[in-house]
């Protein structure tokens, strides 16, 4: 006879931060980039999110949905405005799952528990330093940062960025002045959506972002179990200059779910897995419709100044 009780869900597995993050795989990147076409199409990709969400509605793990089929699926349809103010956590993209490591991006949908690897945007080097050239402005020499990054290259154990070795001074004065030309473009035009970025001199970071430089994403948003958005796979700088100006808004675009988030959103709009995402993206929450915050032309005007002095884990020059 039928049960009203809910299925009781298989064995989840507990992510853990993963120790070292193994190389990618080009194959499987051309793989999925060549089965794309079939994949991804509006008759296949609808079926494929249905059924891995529902398989982990119904207690088994959802099936695997590749970021590259999702990414050719739902095109720009998944990209929205959100308030940056908001983005305070990130999830890390290589986890260890108790029996091997797995990069998460390569996957649209999961239904993991990621408890131990979300952390704060805040904790990473590149948010920091970047608050740093905020502050510092012209005056980047002085920073802590660009001090210690000028110290390892004498030592021969440069920081890396991007993948590039800042191992001379010449390098490291590059990396500084492309966050500066950055910085100045987003106090004058904001953060815009990446497919706007064409009609703007916006710096690329030629000899900078390596290989980076060919691709212009927006943030990169996942969004948790209990709904919240989280940033991932992208963006850090961005981020952290759009919340050290305060901006009122910045285009962010979901690469990654929670199965147990949108078997939800199903559930509640009795909608299919890729149009309640999708409705989900038309109701979020326009950022831009509230008070707007005004831009400010340096990072002195956001905080409580103190000349000298440490102001929120940030060393800010003095007069």
């Amino acid at each position: 006879m039928p049960s009203d009780r809910l299925p009781q869900r298989g064995i989840v597995a507990r992510y853990l931060p993963a120790r070292k993050s193994a190389p990618q795989s080009a194959g499987s990147d051309l793989l999925f980039n060549v089965t794309a076409p079939v994949v991804a199409s509006r008759v296949l990709f609808p079926r494929l999110l249905d059924a891995s969400v529902d398989r982990a509605r119904n207690g088994g793990r959802a099936l695997f949905v590749a970021n590259a089929h999702a990414r050719w699926f739902f095109g720009q349809s998944l990209v929205f405005w959100a308030d940056p103010a908001e983005l305070q956590w990130r999830l890390k993209d290589w986890v260890y799952d108790g029996q091997s490591n797995i990069q998460l991006s390569r996957r649209f949908v999961d239904d993991g528990d990621w408890t131990d690897v979300i952390t704060g945007v805040a904790d990473t080097a590149e948010h920091r330093e970047t608050l740093e050239i905020v502050a510092y402005g012209s005056r980047y020499p002085r920073s802590r940062t660009f001090r210690r990054m000028v110290l390892r290259a004498r030592k021969n154990k440069p920081i890396r960025r991007y993948g590039i070795r800042l191992d001379t001074e010449d390098k490291i004065q590059a990396y500084f002045r492309y966050f500066l030309a950055l910085i100045d473009s987003v106090r004058q035009h904001g953060l815009q959506d990446s497919g706007a970025l064409a009609d703007l001199n916006v710096p690329i970071g030629v000899g900078v972002r390596g290989r980076h430089v060919r691709h212009n994403r927006n943030i990169g948003v996942a969004i948790a179990a209990d709904g919240r958005l989280l940033r991932f796979l992208g963006g850090r700088h961005r981020t952290a200059i759009a919340q050290a100006l305060k901006l009122p808004a910045v285009p962010v675009e979901i690469r990654f779910v929670h199965a147990e988030w949108l078997a939800q959103e199903t559930a509640r709009t009795g909608l299919t897995a890729v149009k309640a995402l999708q409705d989900w993206v038309r109701r979020a929450p326009d950022p831009l419709s509230c008070a707007k915050r005004p831009l400010v032309e340096s990072f002195a005007d956001l905080r409580d100044w103190r000349g000298g002095q440490m102001v929120d884990g940030v060393p800010v020059p003095g007069e």
